[in-house]
């Protein structure tokens, strides 16, 4: 018998069923085929994971899209950095369609567009060893069925980054907060969503020019329901910094998941131009195809 849905799906959110939940409706193309780790994320992409991966140098904007059943998926991003400071933007949307995934209920969901904006500070960037912070606000409105909602959520989160003397290895640790005061708001109802925390490492290897490595493993789980938890975990493996290869398994108390994917970094005049492919099994929704691109500016 399927199960209600207590919230609306949102892209970019996806409120608690009786049991489970999810993170995200919307992970990153390259957080997904790495098994939805994201805590030490970095780059323009990284706004609705841990809003500190969003400090860097430069700029970068990016798009990706996915669609399943009848539902189509989608949001594009940017980022630029102002010496230490960074700031982050991303507008993303979910077209018409009938939900209709085993264990959630049916339903219509006539559409749905939010947005949001964050900002990050690197601490100590010129060093070994960096601190990087991050805020961001998510705000979305939509329709599932005869109702109308929105939501309002603030995340957070902070990475440290180390890397050692002789410069082939490099270390990060994360933590995040998101849907910090998120709710879903009907005409005659207020529901609170959960808020969610996400700890996890990164370790990158480079022994050779042609070769590159990176391994994540988070841990995350939400303050509503604290016996449910999930663990992400993947590796990418890189050839001459142009070819990538990802893996990844998202363990959940309900059962596991396993996910994987490419990506490709073009060289375009000075610019670098990135292609990315993902294929996520997101529980009860199925498979997923992830497709994104994005520019280094």
């Amino acid at each position: 018998m399927p199960r209600p849905i207590p919230s609306l799906i949102l892209a970019g959110l996806l409120a608690p069923a009786p049991g489970g939940f999810e993170f995200s409706l919307l992970p990153r193309v390259r957080a997904a085929a790495l098994g939805q780790a994201w805590a030490c994320a970095q780059g323009g992409d990284s706004l609705s994971q841990n809003p500190a991966g969003l400090a860097g140098s430069g700029a970068e904007a990016g798009l990706a899209c996915t669609s399943w059943q009848e539902l189509t998926l989608w949001n594009a991003w940017g980022r630029v950095s102002l010496g230490a400071l960074s700031l982050g933007a991303e507008l993303r949307g979910l077209a018409y369609g009938e939900l209709a995934a085993s264990g959630i209920a049916a339903g219509t969901l006539a559409g749905d567009l939010g947005g949001r904006l964050g900002a990050a500070v690197r601490l100590g960037g010129a060093g070994r060893v960096a601190f990087e912070l991050g805020l961001g606000v998510d705000v979305s409105a939509g329709q599932y069925a005869d109702s109308r909602l929105s939501t309002l959520a603030v995340n957070a989160g902070g990475i440290l980054r180390l890397e050692t003397a002789v410069s082939n290895h490099a270390l990060a640790l994360g933590f995040a907060v998101r849907q910090l005061g998120a709710g879903l708001t009907q005409p005659s109802v207020a529901q609170a969503a959960p808020a969610e925390w996400r700890a996890g490492a990164a370790w990158a290897w480079r022994p050779a020019a042609f070769f590159q490595s990176e391994l994540r493993l988070d841990v995350g789980g939400n303050w509503l329901e604290g016996r449910e938890f999930e663990v992400a975990s993947g590796i990418e493996v890189g050839l001459w910094r142009r070819v990538f290869l990802r893996g990844g398994y998202l363990w959940r108390s309900q059962g596991g998941a396993l996910s994987g994917g490419a990506g490709l970094s073009l060289p375009l005049h000075s610019r670098e131009l990135r292609l990315s492919y993902a294929a996520t099994s997101l529980d009860a929704l199925g498979l997923q195809h992830w497709v994104g691109l994005s520019a280094a500016l």
